[in-house]
């Protein structure tokens, strides 16, 4: 998987967890854990290019 696909898929997951959150619907939505279960996982594949802390491509803090 390449940077830019991560990158996108992240970004989406967390688009779609926003809307989610902004609709008012946040009572432990499924969605909502699945997407960051993803995001787990598209950060772990990642190859990680650290800028202030936070990867450019995943979003995943250097600290983590």
């Amino acid at each position: 998987m390449t940077v830019n696909q991560i990158q996108n898929e992240v970004n989406q997951l967390l688009q779609e967890n926003t809307d989610i959150i902004t609709q008012g619907i946040f009572t432990l939505n499924s969605t909502i854990s699945k997407n960051m279960e993803r995001i787990k996982e598209l950060q772990n594949l990642c190859p990680h290019c650290f800028q202030s802390g936070k990867c450019i491509y995943c979003g995943k803090k250097e600290m983590e």
